[in-house]
């Protein structure tokens, strides 16, 4: 019987270490295409790594400081004589980018693998997820992968490495949601508000899936007091940076007009994972996406049809004003809805190969 025991215990434990190697494996991979094409935007003076450790980074990506600040107290706590261990950027050498001062070289490095450890906490939340809404692990586990295989392609035009965190954040809240963990929620809030005040709008797409374990009345003041502390952090860290260069917002409106009825900005390539492939607004992602959908909505819990409504009712409008044309990273409130739809899509296959 103690052999019995200690076989399955064996087995689980290495059936875990499996699956943490191909979650690794393929978080890697993604990463690395998404690095490749953007670094930690090293050369840019508005919005590059360097400026964002010095604090002179352009508004509103200085704001995103989460990341930096955790490099930089991180650092304070490293000898340096080790520090000067770092004086040479393999990094920034192996990516071909334009290296940093001194100065910055193990933050930079510090920023580089925190990025990548929070991408890889946020696909095993959106595993643990997808295979809860599913009803099977299989087909969360597939949907999860397939998600992080497709990240580059959204982060291919103006990606930063502060979009992982938010990744984390943004599936963390919606596992607490759905668990009713509503005092992890308004904990969390403002610490992802230091991060990317993004989490500020949403926050109010978390209703229908709170609502199915507490009351109207307390998912609203859950709600309504997550995004006041969210507020208060973010409107602390923006005042500290109040006399930097740019502003709070960015319009481009009339340049998502003309990309929309642009007919070349259906047909844009770029090198993701090194190849020549569609990115932004290709039209074959598009009619995949549409087929996808048009598969799969009917399929999805209403709760989970509700969520996705309202997360595209509050970032359409802001995609249209705010954002580059093509630069599908700003779509991220919509990102747990297409994963489902990914993940609803791998059940149904892995079913009908189950009949067959």
């Amino acid at each position: 019987m103690r052999k019995i025991v200690r076989s399955k215990y064996l087995n689980d434990i290495i059936q875990r270490i499996m699956l943490f190697f191909i979650i690794f494996l393929v978080c890697a991979a993604s990463f690395h295409g998404f690095f490749s094409i953007c670094s930690l935007r090293d050369d840019n003076p508005r919005f590059g790594i360097e400026v964002m450790l010095n604090g002179t980074a352009d508004q509103p990506f200085v704001y995103r400081q989460l990341l930096p600040l955790t490099a930089k107290e991180i650092s304070s706590f490293v000898p340096q004589k080790t520090k000067d261990n770092f004086q040479y950027n393999y990094l920034a050498t192996i990516y071909s980018r334009t290296d940093i001062k001194a100065t910055f070289n193990l933050e930079y490095y510090i920023v580089f693998f925190l990025a990548f450890i929070f991408f890889l906490l946020s696909i095993y939340t959106l595993r643990e997820t997808l295979s809860d809404v599913l009803n099977n692990t299989m087909a969360g586990t597939l949907g999860a992968l397939l998600f992080a295989i497709l990240i580059p392609f959204f982060e291919n035009k103006n990606g930063y490495y502060y979009d992982f965190s938010e990744l984390f954040f943004l599936f963390l809240t919606i596992k607490f949601a759905m668990r009713g963990q509503w005092i992890s929620i308004i904990f969390l809030a403002p610490l992802a508000a230091c991060n990317k005040e993004s989490i500020l709008l949403f926050l109010p797409t978390l209703y229908p899936l709170l609502r199915q374990k507490i009351s109207k009345l307390c998912t609203f003041i859950v709600i309504t007091t997550a995004m006041v502390l969210a507020g208060i952090a973010h409107l602390i860290i923006k005042m500290q940076y109040i006399n930097n260069e740019g502003g709070t917002v960015e319009i481009h409106l009339m340049e998502q007009i003309d990309s929309f009825l642009d007919i070349r900005s259906y047909f844009t390539f770029s090198y993701t994972y090194g190849l020549p492939m569609g990115s932004e607004l290709f039209f074959l992602h598009i009619l995949l996406i549409g087929w996808l959908i048009w598969h799969c909505w009917d399929l999805l819990p209403k709760v989970w049809q509700t969520h996705a409504k309202i997360a595209l009712v509050i970032t359409f409008p802001l995609y249209l004003l705010f954002c580059s044309p093509g630069e599908l990273r700003n779509l991220s409130f919509m990102y747990m809805s297409f994963a489902l739809i990914l993940g609803t899509y791998i059940k149904i296959l892995l079913n009908k190969n189950l009949q067959n």
